[in-house]
């Protein structure tokens, strides 16, 4: 059977839609595991608790698949174009469409049974968000972009508008060089937070983010008022500090297949939504993220 070289590998992920693949070797930079245990000692993982399980496969990939040798990063470009109603009640780009989730699995399978047709006794771990794997790190690592102010990963080509896929494998790769931080001086993003989350480069406070208040935080009690104040009719999610982010202005690049994945209009009426009943919410929302938040949860948020 030929071996399999990493050029097809390429090839394959570009036929499945991918933007970008990267390959690096199983470890995660030390300098990535500090921040992020300091990141959870300061509380900034608000009320997401299960952020701090999983620390040990987090730092060693071989508790998570034994044998690992290569981390293979993907990355789908999921932008649909600026159609933002503004003075509406917006939903961020990445909700509008299909649960990434689920199709990024879809893909990164497909992917992964392309591989182990060349080599049947490889072994794989697959996910996209979906496990204690620091994917952000591991992605800049294998070259897909780097670490933005804003916490996101950037890339020279496409922006940040990018779900990221992660295999593990047994197979081994040559590991593709680091990507570079291209921020440089720019501090847009952190200064236009309205709610200043961004507490320093590349470190986001949840408990001042508007997407956890309107996505992750508890369904029950309400967001608080200084962060209600500074909403910016953000109804599902957050997008400030990607919409005015350089790279995205300039290289932000509208993709068909993101296009055909959308479900939901990028925003909503008050009106709409107060008078939404669960059996209109279920017809809408199914296959969004927005679903699992549940009706009572949009109206908390529509709420001025």
């Amino acid at each position: 059977m030929p071996e399999l070289s990493k050029e097809e590998i390429i090839k394959f992920s570009e036929e499945l839609g991918f933007f970008k693949i990267g390959f690096a070797s199983p470890s995660v930079p030390a300098e990535n595991l500090t921040v992020y245990q300091n990141w959870l000692e300061l509380g900034y993982h608000a009320t997401m608790e299960y952020l701090r399980n999983g620390l040990e496969k987090r730092q060693y990939l071989s508790k998570v698949l034994p044998g690992v040798k290569t981390v293979i990063m993907t990355a789908f470009n999921y932008y649909t174009g600026e159609d933002f109603k503004h003075g509406e009640l917006k939903i961020s780009r990445y909700a509008q469409i299909r649960d990434y989730h689920k199709f990024m699995i879809q893909k990164l399978k497909a992917l992964a049974r392309k591989i182990k047709e060349y080599a049947p006794e490889a072994q794989f771990r697959i996910y996209s968000d979906t496990g204690p794997i620091m994917e952000k790190a591991l992605a800049a690592k294998a070259g897909i972009g780097w670490q933005g102010k804003n916490g996101i990963i950037i890339s020279k080509e496409r922006g940040s508008w990018l779900f990221l896929g992660t295999i593990l494998t047994t197979l081994e790769f040559e590991p593709d060089s680091p990507a570079v931080d291209s921020c440089g001086t720019c501090n847009i993003c952190m200064d236009s937070c309205p709610t200043s989350a961004i507490v320093q480069p590349g470190v986001v406070n949840a408990n001042k983010c508007i997407s956890y208040w309107t996505t992750e935080a508890p369904k029950t009690g309400d967001i608080p008022e200084d962060i209600k104040e500074n909403k910016k009719g953000w109804l599902y999610g957050c997008d400030i500090c990607q919409e005015v982010c350089p790279w995205n202005i300039k290289f932000g690049k509208v993709n068909p297949e993101a296009v055909n994945l959308r479900r939901i209009k990028s925003s909503y009426s008050h009106k709409e939504i107060m008078a939404m009943d669960d059996e209109k919410f279920v017809e809408i929302f199914t296959g969004t993220p927005v679903k699992r938040r549940g009706i009572e949860v949009l109206k908390k948020n529509s709420l001025k």
